[in-house]
């Protein structure tokens, strides 16, 4: 049992008190109310080795005599050995005594009113309907996984001293979401029976896109103050639900955030924190989409970070064997599993037996929410005749729409001419480039655009009622003000439509909207080139020639035409010029681009994956995590490497400058410039700043964490990273440590040297003095060149 003193005096501190007395267990603590009033606590804490007696409670009333409106009570550890006597007089001198899991606690709303409309309610009621297939998974670093993640999840989160975060990773569709409400509403089954039976247990906190409605912010404070305000049950500090993670007395669970995951990196930084902290308990899960872990510049930093400090950990949630969709169809069929040896129903048997026949089904019901799809379709139809995703999905969302109007639930003639699908499109939209959910309000707003103008207002509030009962949105959701649509793919193929509109009226401002999407997992992007006219690719290909796209917006509009434009030689074929051009995130895949100039272009986690880079040019392009799989390379000039930040050839992540040039030099038969040999300790200090600035020069942080100042890169030869960063605040090019061990980058011309060291490896005056004091290498030029 830890100690029970400490963490009363931390917890008290974390809500705002400040410690009036403390002696021999007993602490008292004071904080000042809003309204003027003075709210005061003694806390008596008595060791796990010792049973509370009757001069535990004479202490603390002698000490009320002092604070005669002080709320008293007696924390243990157990309740073991306490004499019915004594809890009298306890209750005599209003004393309360309790545990730690009810002392360090935060209760939902939903314990003290259980018809309160909450997320947590939700989560619950969905799970609770809900059957979850076994779900096959693998380890990142060399494990092999398992056939169902549940259980090992489970365990880990119950038993594993922290700190840790884990990364639950997979596809659209595959089922991260069912697996995240199963093991939530599980670990709350097991919080609640523990607490009630006053034994020491974590409580799972869920974070989702609802607590971050009404705001822009994609920071986790408005996540906390949001989640606090809608789901706890009194009032509670957001420094105090925060001592409660790194503690071990609450256990964070995040889904659905994926656009705040890669939204900044101010986000990861306040997780980091929590997870630097000294002698923190934290244990975060973080369930999202596979791709963000590469797409994403700030996810992946933060991964190496967390995998520097040995405390992450990534399942990757992997596709449905035949075994799972037998027992799915069993389920769907039977509502149990198969005992053992029991033969098929025939409904099983002829839905296994059309996926083994066609090679489309059987790749498509891999993934549990195609499966699903797939079964309801045969039952309604027959066999479906598709021949990808894409079609499927559409002739979902239209059967969807003509069984509402053949209930006679939608009558078409009450709205504009394609009033509906502008509709359900325009909500879809707001769903994607929002934070997963569409507001109720604004979808009334929407609703009200494309109704016939002349019914009557009754009449036009029945039609807008029933749109947001429409099958598409998630029942899950309602009296939240939020409207959700059951599934993610739904929401990218009717977006998809509207994007395939804008095209058609030759909108350009439609590929700034597209900046957003994941070039790892295009579905979004796929739905739309598979539906391009040759006069909408023809517009697309116009506009990349002639700059008619904007800078941050041409990687979308690249990608679109390349998925729908397979040929080889499309790039020189079409004469596409990509010097100096945001080329970030887009794969390249089969493509002859030898002889081709990316001079100065940003190829940050660009793919090239069987491509002809022959006699192409880099130099001057910034390459960070940038892939080259089966490609060939032959004479290929890359300049000087003072723009590589990292490299990867299979799995081979190359960061070191020697390494960079020396594979290179493999690659291509042609030694890379060398400038002068570069110093290590200049090298050690721009990766220092490479954690305040991006290699582009952008902003990329204020501050950080000691911790996570410290890891990352060691340069050999460099003076260490200890070193590196005394010196750096000695001189004003960083600020720290603060109470919370943090460091901050200079401003004003500090921060202009430290861009320009950065971005261009150029070394001011002062810089050059500061690395000069910690590079002892004889006749060193302490450049980054």
């Amino acid at each position: 049992m830890p100690d029970l003193e400490k963490l009363a005096h931390g917890y008290l501190e974390s809500e705002g008190f400040g410690v009036l007395e403390q002696t021999n267990g007993c602490i008292v603590a004071q904080r000042l109310d809003v309204g003027g009033g003075t709210d005061i606590r003694i806390v008596q804490t008595v060791p796990p080795t010792k049973v509370p007696n009757r001069n535990d409670l004479e202490e603390v009333v002698d000490l009320r005599s002092n604070y005669p409106d002080a709320r008293a009570t007696i924390l243990v550890s157990s309740r073991e050995g306490i004499s019915r006597d004594y809890y009298a007089d306890l209750s005599a001198e209003k004393v309360r005594l309790v545990v730690p899991v009810q002392f360090f606690d935060a209760p939902f709303k939903v314990e003290t009113a259980p018809r309160t409309t909450s997320v947590i309610g939700d989560i619950r009621k969905q799970a609770e309907t809900e059957v979850r297939i076994p779900q096959p998974f693998e380890l990142d670093g060399g494990d092999d996984g398992g056939d169902d993640v549940f259980d090992t999840l489970l365990n880990e989160l119950t038993n594993s001293e922290g700190p840790n975060i884990r990364f639950v990773v997979g596809k659209a569709g595959i089922g991260k979401s069912y697996l995240f409400r199963a093991l939530f509403r599980r670990m709350y089954i097991d919080f609640l029976d523990s607490k009630r039976s006053q034994r020491l247990h974590s409580r799972p906190i869920p974070l989702l896109p609802e607590h971050l409605k009404g705001s822009n912010a994609t920071r986790i404070n408005h996540l906390i103050q949001t989640f606090l305000h809608d789901d706890t049950a009194s009032p509670i500090q957001p420094a105090t639900f925060s001592w409660l993670l790194t503690n071990g007395f609450a256990t964070w669970l995040l889904d659905g955030l994926d656009e705040l995951y890669a939204g900044d990196d101010e986000f990861f930084d306040d997780v980091f924190n929590l997870l630097a902290e000294l002698e923190s308990q934290a244990q975060i899960t973080i369930w999202c989409r596979d791709s963000l872990m590469t797409s994403s510049a700030s996810f992946a930093d933060f991964l190496d970070m967390c995998i520097d400090l040995d405390v992450a950990r990534v399942y990757r949630l992997t596709g449905w064997q035949r075994t799972h969709k037998r027992l799915y169809a069993w389920q769907r069929t039977k509502g149990r599993e198969p005992k053992s040896r029991e033969d098929d129903p025939e409904e099983v048997t002829t839905f296994l037996t059309a996926l083994d026949n066609n090679p489309t089904l059987r790749s498509l019901s891999s993934l549990p929410f195609y499966c699903e799809l797939i079964f309801d379709r045969m039952r309604e139809s027959g066999i479906p005749a598709i021949r990808d995703d894409v079609e499927l999905l559409n002739s979902v969302i239209d059967d969807m729409v003509m069984r509402e109007r053949g209930k006679g639930l939608l009558d078409e003639s009450c709205f504009e001419q394609d009033g509906l699908a502008d509709w359900m499109e325009e909500i879809a939209v707001e769903f994607i480039e929002g934070q997963g959910y569409a507001d109720t309000e604004q979808a009334r707003e929407f609703g009200e655009i494309v109704l016939q103008t002349d019914l009557s207002d009754e009449r036009r509030d029945d039609i807008l009622s029933s749109l947001l009962q429409f099958p598409l949105f998630s029942r899950s959701e309602e009296g939240t003000g939020r409207v959700v649509f059951a599934h993610e793919l739904i929401a990218q193929a009717l977006a998809a439509r509207f994007y395939l509109k804008a095209i058609g009226k030759e909108s350009t401002t439609v590929f700034d909207r597209l900046t957003s999407v994941d070039f790892e997992d295009p579905v979004l992007l796929r739905f739309v080139a598979s539906r391009l006219s040759p006069k909408m690719s023809s517009f697309v290909l116009n506009q990349l020639r002639i700059g008619g796209i904007s800078e941050d917006a041409y990687g979308a509009a690249l990608f679109l035409l390349l998925l729908f434009h397979p040929g080889r030689d499309l790039v020189a074929r079409e004469n596409l010029q990509f010097a100096g051009k945001n080329l970030s995130g887009v794969p390249f895949k089969d493509r002859d681009l030898s002889g081709h100039s990316f001079v100065e272009s940003n190829l940050s986690r660009v793919s090239f994956t069987g491509c002809d880079l022959c006699n192409a040019s880099f130099k001057g392009a910034f390459l960070s995590r940038t892939r080259f799989i089966d490609c060939r390379l032959d004479n290929a000039q890359f300049g000087n490497t003072n723009r590589i930040e990292s490299i990867v050839f299979g799995k081979s992540v190359i960061h070191e400058n020697a390494a960079i040039r020396e594979r290179l030099h493999k690659e291509t038969g042609m030694a890379l410039e060398v400038l002068a040999d570069p110093c290590p300790t200049a090298l050690q200090i721009v990766e220092i700043f490479a954690k305040f600035v991006t290699r582009l020069g952008k902003a990329r942080r204020n501050r950080l964490d000691e911790r996570g100042l410290l890891t990352g890169k060691r340069i050999a030869g460099a003076a260490s990273s200890n070193a590196c960063v005394r010196e750096l605040v000695q001189s004003g090019y960083l600020s720290g440590p603060d109470v919370k061990r943090r460091y901050s980058r200079g401003a004003g011309d500090a921060y202009r040297e430290i861009v320009l060291a950065v971005k261009d490896g150029t070394l001011s005056e002062g810089l050059s003095t500061v690395i000069g004091r910690l590079c002892h290498r004889s006749g060193c030029l302490h450049q980054v060149h």
